[in-house]
């Protein structure tokens, strides 16, 4: 059984860092970066995405961070002042207001809480057993809790799965709820395959984007139990840029049936995120879940069984099976 609650509705991805240095020195994009930034992201990402009907959104480094290895895991302490106010009297009155959810996402190592920086030969993984560790979640954790975040992902958390399964217990019980990206993984030295390592896929959430998924499972074969997981997966700009084409509404369902939360990072002038806030919400309609909850109703779940062991609709295409580089869910998406 896993230790957190499942919550299976689709999430709004919303990046606000897209490794733009020629524009900021925090990688975000210009307009955002400056004060009155918080009122333009609203407005032109946030709440065109409430309009389709998305509840929970998860912000991409609201602080940015350097052209680096790791991904910034101090995602408040660097924050000017105007743009912490910004934060507490601008977006988070309206995430009240829109009755919304809003995770915050950031790098899962731990270097100076006050800084960006995140050197590789200084960079530690966290043990709230530690005094400077303590300090880093004060600060960090601490902060986005007090104006009302109970949610945080962590980019690059999945080669440390256990230890970031201590963290997400200790979490837990101050009501925290923690993802990890990507998926943890193993690769067979004969066969060159990837498969999933399931010691802790139903230990806490788990997030990818689906060009992840199309370099390390290229024939679609990957599956989860929607009754004990819960992994998200991000349809952004990834995909076509390592060379994939763009997914369709057959890939939505697709994803949808392996047992996989649809999710977003697109914009919401893009028909993929139509696509999937329905297809995600007619999952969990299909396994009766109230939002929030993990009730099923068996009925349903083997209605949602029989429709996942009766296969993909689509076939992988040839472009699918293109070998390029990962890059991480924070790195240049729409």
């Amino acid at each position: 059984m896993s230790d957190f609650r499942i919550d299976r509705r689709p999430v709004a991805g919303i990046n606000l860092y897209g490794a733009l240095y020629d524009q900021t020195p925090t990688g975000q994009s210009s307009r955002f970066y400056e004060p009155g930034g918080v009122e333009w992201a609203i407005e032109h990402k946030f709440q065109p995405m409430r309009d389709i009907g998305y509840e929970r959104f998860m912000m991409w480094l609201p602080a940015g961070s350097n052209r680096q290895q790791w991904m910034a895991s101090a995602q408040w302490g660097p924050l000017p002042d105007y743009r912490k106010q910004e934060y507490e009297e601008i977006l988070m009155p309206w995430v009240r207001e829109n009755n919304a959810e809003l995770g915050v996402y950031m790098g899962f190592q731990l270097h100076d809480e006050y800084s960006l920086k995140m050197p590789n030969n200084e960079v530690r993984i966290p043990d709230l057993n530690k005094a400077q560790d303590r300090e880093w979640y004060n600060v960090t954790i601490g902060n986005w809790a007090r104006l009302g975040c109970q949610w945080f992902g962590f980019d690059a958390a999945s080669k440390y799965a256990a230890e970031a399964y201590e963290l997400s217990k200790a979490l837990y019980a101050a009501g925290i709820k923690i993802g990890g990206e990507a998926l943890p993984t193993e690769r067979d030295p004969d066969t060159l395959e990837w498969s999933i390592k399931t010691d802790f896929i139903d230990k806490y959430q788990w997030m990818c984007i689906d060009s992840f998924l199309r370099h390390r499972d290229p024939n679609y074969q990957w599956k989860f139990d929607p009754k004990t997981t819960e992994v998200l997966n991000f349809f952004s700009g990834h995909a076509v840029q390592d060379g994939f084409p763009e997914e369709d509404l057959d890939m939505v369902k697709l994803r949808a049936r392996q047992g996989f939360v649809v999710s977003s990072m697109k914009n919401a002038d893009k028909d993929t995120s139509q696509w999937v806030y329905e297809v995600g919400m007619a999952a969990m309609d299909m396994l009766n879940e109230p939002p929030r909850a993990t009730v099923f109703n068996k009925e349903s779940l083997e209605e949602l069984e029989s429709h996942r062991a009766s296969g993909p609709d689509i076939q992988p295409k040839d472009e699918d099976t293109k070998k390029t580089g990962k890059k991480t869910l924070a790195e240049g998406a729409d």
